[in-house]
């Protein structure tokens, strides 16, 4: 993170454009700071074709959810409001809202299992999640 402490705001946005939605997460977590059109340009990246396939362990669904959390937990409060002004512009990528509301109730199960087990440590990966809405 301190590496990153000293990149110029220009160059950092251009980082995050020219990032792949793999890179994007592990990019979130070493950001200092960011503005919302950091966030917005994050958000607007799409999974390639070739997740489209069924055979593939990922899926476009689970790679915008991992993207969604690592945003989501830099800065909740930037996240629900680039989310808000995408939908808004009308610059949102197809399914995005689908995906989003989608993400909201992971984080709802997220609530749901920290309350029901105060004690445990919630480091719980995305996909821990699903299997367990897949029950």
């Amino acid at each position: 993170m301190e590496a990153l402490q000293e990149v110029s705001p220009e160059l950092i946005r251009q980082l995050v454009e020219t990032a792949d939605i793999y890179d994007t997460p592990k990019l979130f977590a070493l950001l200092p700071s960011g503005t919302m059109d950091l966030v917005m340009a994050a958000l607007v990246k799409e999974a390639p074709p070739y997740e489209q396939n069924p055979q593939y362990e990922q899926n476009p669904q689970l790679v915008r959810d991992r993207l969604f959390y690592a945003v989501h937990s830099w800065n909740p409060d930037v996240f629900l409001d680039a989310v808000a002004k995408l939908q808004e512009l009308g610059l949102a990528p197809p399914g995005f809202a689908t995906d989003h509301s989608r993400f909201l109730e992971l984080l709802e199960d997220k609530k749901l299992l920290s309350s029901l087990y105060p004690k445990a440590k919630v480091a719980l990966d995305i996909r821990d999640l699903e299997a367990l809405r897949d029950l």
